[in-house]
């Protein structure tokens, strides 16, 4: 399934963060509140509905 299609399904801002978690493939990654970091990127994200 596609980035695209997994965002059209989402319900919260934790499954967003999934989503673009298993897209990407990353393995070593924190998350926070509404972001996710790696030792080489940041990404904020938000959920609107």
């Amino acid at each position: 399934m596609s980035l695209y299609a997994q965002l059209q399904q989402v319900r919260s801002e934790e499954d967003v963060k999934d989503a673009y978690t298993k897209a990407l493939g990353l393995k070593n990654f924190t998350e926070g509140l509404t972001d996710i970091r790696t030792g080489e990127i940041w990404f904020e994200l938000g959920f609107l509905r």
